[in-house]
């Protein structure tokens, strides 16, 4: 059997909808979690434009590429909320997804961090900031492993 899943709409067979609720995380964030996470989603968000600039150039594979990295941060989205972080939030996309968005937003932390190093630059606060959002996602991952949801 081969279910179809629609971000907007779940196939409605009985069989199907047992197979994606099982597939779905668990993992609860705290406010602060929620606000960390989706400043980062939003602003990786940023870039999403660079997969019509791909399109223009004829560069599929690059924009296949960057639609793989940008949607899970938009399905993150759906469950954090579009307009701003909300409270205390249940993240119900599937684990396998939610671990790819954790992956991107902790290598754009990372990234950016090393970028502030290798720049001597002193900006404190942008360094708290990145540092805040690795140890936000591994604190996420960490509590998605211990579910025994990760993939």
């Amino acid at each position: 059997m081969r279910c179809k899943r629609n971000r907007r709409v779940l196939v409605r067979s009985r069989a199907c909808r047992a197979i994606w609720s099982e597939a779905e995380s668990t993992v609860t964030v705290t406010a602060d979690q929620s606000a960390v996470l989706y400043d980062a989603a939003t602003t990786i968000l940023g870039g999403i434009g660079d997969i019509a600039i791909s399109f223009g150039r004829g560069d599929w594979r690059d924009a296949r590429k960057l639609r793989s990295k940008f949607d899970p941060l938009l399905r993150l989205l759906d469950d954090l909320g579009w307009s701003e972080a909300a409270d205390a939030t249940a993240i119900t996309m599937a684990p396998a997804e939610l671990a790819r968005a954790l992956a991107t937003i902790s290598t754009y932390a990372v990234e950016s961090l090393a970028e502030q190093v290798r720049l001597d630059e002193e900006d404190r606060e942008l360094r708290s900031r990145f540092t805040l959002i690795g140890a936000t996602c591994s604190d996420v991952r960490r509590q998605l492993e211990g579910s025994g949801e990760a993939r």
